[in-house]
């Protein structure tokens, strides 16, 4: 029989740009991304993220996001006007709950600027 878990787990990741579009290499853009983890009272299984996205070179939030989502399904948030300025936040919790892998994607009119994937232990 599996514990429940009570609490919060915070993972924090500082990232430049290193991969991405040709595009993305022209212009250096870097991510901040802040994530919090954690079970959701209301249902067994059930998680609610919340990250804090933000831009390093003027370190000005471009998104604060919350989301909701059962463990082994992806959530996705998307904020800003199609074909200017798009961050599009995944999430998913592992199915054993040993883990979270997000995605971050920034575009400027239809052409990825900034991007982020990551996958982090989440310790019990």
């Amino acid at each position: 029989m599996k514990q429940s878990r009570s609490g919060t787990l915070t993972v924090t990741g500082t990232i430049l740009l290193l991969a991405g579009s040709l595009a993305a290499w022209a212009s250096p853009v870097g991510l901040g991304v802040s994530l919090k983890v954690k079970p959701s009272s209301e249902a067994g299984g059930v998680y609610t993220v919340t990250a804090v996205i933000t831009d390093l070179e003027n370190e000005e939030v471009l998104s604060a996001p919350t989301i909701h989502l059962p463990k082994g399904e992806w959530g996705e948030v998307q904020s800003g006007t199609m074909g200017e300025e798009v961050l599009r936040f995944r999430v998913l919790v592992s199915d054993d709950e040993s883990e979270t892998t997000y995605e971050v994607e920034r575009t400027r009119e239809d052409e990825v600027v900034a991007s982020r994937k990551a996958t982090i232990s989440l310790e019990r």
